[in-house]
């Protein structure tokens, strides 16, 4: 029955979501909106060939041998909406995710349709992306952000505390100089001048023409280029400054709430219907929507069918 409830919240989940929506009103201390698109880790069972290799078993087999599968983990989607207030705490957060299967489409379209609810009730709202560095994932906020008429305007960082900074250490580790010190120079220029990454990107040039051993002038190189291609969404001082966000940590939460701890677990291993009417489920449990689209669900698609017989003669 809980497969069954979470499939039809999983086929229904657009119109679900539209009527738990209408509903919502945007907490008046909301000034941004943050978004965000990730992706995480899921186990999947796969179904391998009649013929492929099994283990070998201690005693026969008293009933029919289960087809032979394999367990490999896929990459799913997770996508956050959170509503932030002047001072950058994260007021509320909406939260969606899909199998690798699926495809990060519903994600999106449920994430622009809270953008979209958002605006309506007040167009004031900024709207910052905050997430990691990969390529695939700003390619698909970008282009949802592009297509809806909401939006006209966005802001964008690469997050600071994990992905930012990991850049920052690989490349003072490469360096002769002390590591930490360096570090600290660096974190408290970007705090306070939009221009620090270019003096970084300068620095780093210099350093990787000193002769260094190759391994080291490789990270060298690596990080000047990850610097040169994503020095836009390193200027973390005006937008700090100005109440934006500058860290993923809603989206990187999400990935824990929807995976780590309900889909992870000991000896859990999932096919691609199975995990979907789990995600369709947990999401709208997080979002706080579930009672409302459960009843939505009830009144539309399992109110009884009542006919009326013709009396006996």
């Amino acid at each position: 029955m809980g497969t069954r409830i979470g499939t039809a919240l999983d086929q229904h989940t657009a119109q679900l979501e539209t009527c738990a929506r209408g509903a919502e009103k945007l907490p008046p201390e909301a000034v941004t909106i943050c978004v965000g698109l990730d992706r995480t880790s899921a186990p999947m069972e796969e179904t391998l060939p009649e013929d492929a290799p099994r283990r070998e078993r201690v005693k026969p087999r008293v009933r029919k041998a289960p087809p032979p599968v394999t367990v490999n983990y896929r990459m799913a989607y997770v996508g956050t909406v959170s509503l932030v207030d002047a001072g950058g705490e994260v007021i509320q957060t909406y939260k969606y995710a899909a199998t690798a299967e699926d495809g990060p489409q519903q994600v999106l379209h449920s994430m622009m349709q809270d953008v979209r609810r958002a605006q309506r009730q007040d167009r004031s709202l900024r709207v910052i992306v905050v997430q990691d560095a990969a390529r695939e994932m700003w390619n698909l906020v970008v282009e949802a952000l592009h297509a809806e008429p909401s939006v006209d305007h966005w802001d964008e960082l690469i997050d600071h505390h994990h992905h930012g900074t990991a850049h920052m250490w690989k490349a003072a580790s490469a360096m002769a100089a002390n590591t930490n010190a360096t570090m600290e120079r660096w974190l408290g220029d970007l705090r306070r001048s939009d221009d620090a990454i270019d003096r970084i990107a300068a620095e780093l040039d210099v350093e990787r023409q000193l002769g260094y051993h190759p391994t080291f002038r490789i990270i060298l190189e690596d990080e000047l280029t990850f610097i040169t291609n994503n020095g836009a969404r390193l200027r973390y001082a005006s937008l700090r400054d100005a109440g934006f966000p500058i860290g993923s940590g809603p989206t990187e939460g999400a990935c824990k709430s929807f995976f780590s701890i309900r889909c992870k677990r000991s000896g859990q291993r999932w096919r691609n219907p199975g995990l979907a009417a789990v995600l369709a489920s947990r999401s709208h449990l997080l979002n706080g929507r579930l009672s409302a689209v459960m009843r939505n669900l009830r009144k539309r698609f399992y109110t009884a069918q009542i006919e009326t017989l013709p009396r006996a003669a």
